[in-house]
């Protein structure tokens, strides 16, 4: 029973992260600030790239544990 509630937390909070991550990359990169993200010879992916993986890891992490302990105190009902 854990142990299913462990795999749709660890889901739930993949799929918000890369949401979140790409939206948020998405936006940045159509704004792009100070040509960090777009210059003459185009996108530069890297840049596009590093962003993703910034706003990725720390929503996945945070959403994970919410979704966690809101799984987790639904059990006791």
């Amino acid at each position: 029973m854990i142990n299913n509630r462990l795999r749709f937390a660890f889901f739930i909070a993949l799929q918000i992260a890369t949401a979140l991550a790409s939206v948020m990359t998405f936006l940045d990169w159509r704004k792009n600030p100070s040509g960090l993200f777009q210059g003459d010879g185009g996108t530069h992916w890297g840049v596009v790239a590093e962003t993703w993986w910034s706003w990725f890891w720390p929503s996945a992490i945070v959403v994970g544990i919410a979704a966690l302990v809101i799984l987790l105190l639904r059990r006791g009902r």
